[in-house]
């Protein structure tokens, strides 16, 4: 009877065991602590694409090569395109650590309204381990320089990408001014994973 009795006590679900993606698997859903979702996050020839709403309901949708360097992105009315120039982009894995490696974009809106010229700094802080939920998650930190070369000003992040995936699960990003002062701040953390 005992016995009988602990095997369906283990056949049994267990309460609050994580959903975690097995190794080479892509979740469906991605959950942030802000209220952003995720969904259907792809890999197509090295281009990470996925469609977010943010808790107000606001939709993006973004593709980006190795999951940093963006291609196209949507949001609302806006859209944009990114023309990268040399030196060829290399994923996060391939970034060197401490060294810092310099990307140069054109930003376009499809409308015809705007057009800037940008400077990517990215500099590899090496592997690290990030907690998604109760799932553990290799990432590499990544800290990545926006300079606008019309002197308007810089974006500067902190990014966690899991570089299997393509996934920015984690990213602290703060907007400076002409003048290198802080004018805003954002941050974005992964808590769940559905599969």
């Amino acid at each position: 009877m005992r016995l009988s009795l602990c095997l369906t006590l283990v056949a049994l679900p267990v309460a609050g065991l994580a959903d975690c993606p097995a190794e080479g698997q892509m979740p469906s859903r991605i959950l942030y602590a802000d209220g952003k979702v995720e969904e259907a996050p792809l890999v197509s020839n090295d281009v990470f694409e996925v469609t977010s709403t943010d808790v107000d309901g606001t939709v993006t949708v973004y593709s980006a090569k190795y999951g940093i360097y963006f291609e196209n992105l949507i949001s609302g009315e806006t859209a944009m395109m990114w023309s990268w120039t040399e030196p060829e982009r290399v994923p996060a894995s391939e970034l060197p650590v401490g060294e810092d490696r310099v990307f140069m974009a054109v930003i376009t809106a499809v409308d015809g309204g705007m057009t800037l010229d940008v400077r990517y700094t990215y500099t590899s802080r090496g592997p690290e381990t990030l907690a998604v939920g109760d799932c553990e998650v290799p990432v590499i930190r990544l800290e990545e320089r926006q300079d606008f070369l019309d002197g308007s000003g810089s974006i500067v992040s902190q990014l966690w990408i899991d570089p299997e995936r393509m996934l920015i699960l984690k990213t602290e990003r703060d907007k400076l001014d002409a003048a290198q002062a802080v004018v805003g701040h954002k941050a974005s953390l992964a808590t769940g994973f559905e599969l």
